[in-house]
């Protein structure tokens, strides 16, 4: 390559260098980027629990100068925990063409929210010598997340270091859902000390239910709740003769919110009385 040669290819480069640093000069000095902008039709939007995720999407809309409507970009970057009941906030994010990221976050408000429920499959009564979890007969739903009962958990109260001995201990039983909502009761646990006659003759009596809410106010009726007596492994037909032997004994004051235990006992003709609790909450 001559020396002419040489310096005409140096001024080319030269050149197409001065044009590319006039370019981007005009593209980020003189035409500075801009970001995206997200706007949402309302600050709130009320939704219900039954609502598919998509309809947090609901009046949200995006723009950029360069690239224009972005809406269909935008993404729902996350969903936090309650700030208050059946209340969080939704971010949202979007991206353009040159990688600027805009966000925006609003309140969503489930209006008919509900707390997560806790339930009971049978009475918190098991016998000692047997094998027994007193996790077992808890479990729990939520509005969201469906069956949670593989989230309960248990605390002992009281000085006790575990629950082995016959006696009454008390258990705060608790449940979180996935938006960061607890819910917790205490309940008596009772270890019993029967002898194996006793568990084989005692009546076993069967509830529709075994911890039920109820709101202040609400009216009580202990009796509809009995669902069947079992004696030696036959139903008792549950004849006004029957019923009428079945002691009920309750505290239940539904004028005042807290924790109650309806008692049911029934003696058998063998003489032999077999006993189950209900546990009703009065939730204000």
């Amino acid at each position: 390559m001559t020396k002419r040669q040489k310096i005409t290819t140096f001024i080319l480069i030269a050149i197409v260098c001065l044009v590319f640093a006039g370019y981007m000069l005009f593209a980020h000095i003189l035409v500075p980027d801009t970001r995206p902008e997200i706007s949402a039709s309302s600050d709130v939007i009320n939704i219900s629990v039954h609502d598919d995720r998509s309809r947090l999407m609901e009046g949200i809309s995006a723009y950029d100068a360069e690239d224009g409507d972005l809406t269909d970009s935008i993404i729902l970057e996350s969903v936090s925990k309650f700030i208050r009941r059946g209340e969080c906030n939704v971010t949202y994010a979007v991206v353009d063409s040159d990688n600027n990221v805009t966000k925006l976050t609003r309140k969503a408000v489930y209006s008919d929210y509900e707390k997560p429920r806790l339930s009971l499959s049978s009475p918190l009564m098991f016998d000692r010598g047997y094998a027994y979890n007193v996790l077992d007969p808890l479990g729990a739903e939520d509005c969201f997340d469906g069956d949670i009962s593989d989230k309960v958990k248990m605390v002992l109260l009281g000085d006790e270091e575990s629950i082995s001995a016959a006696g009454i201990y008390e258990v705060r039983y608790s449940v979180t859902n996935s938006y960061g909502d607890t819910v917790s009761i205490v309940l008596p646990v009772r270890i019993m000390q029967r002898t194996s006659t006793e568990i084989r003759y005692q009546p076993i009596i069967r509830l529709r239910e075994f911890l039920v809410y109820l709101k202040k106010g609400d009216k009580f009726d202990p009796k509809p709740y009995l669902e069947s007596i079992t004696v030696n492994t036959e139903n008792v037909e549950l004849t006004d003769a029957v019923l009428d032997k079945v002691n009920i004994h309750s505290n239940v004051d539904t004028e005042k919110a807290g924790i109650y235990e309806v008692g049911y006992d029934y003696t058998a003709e063998n003489g032999h009385k077999g006993t189950t609790v209900l546990t009703v909450v009065v939730e204000e």
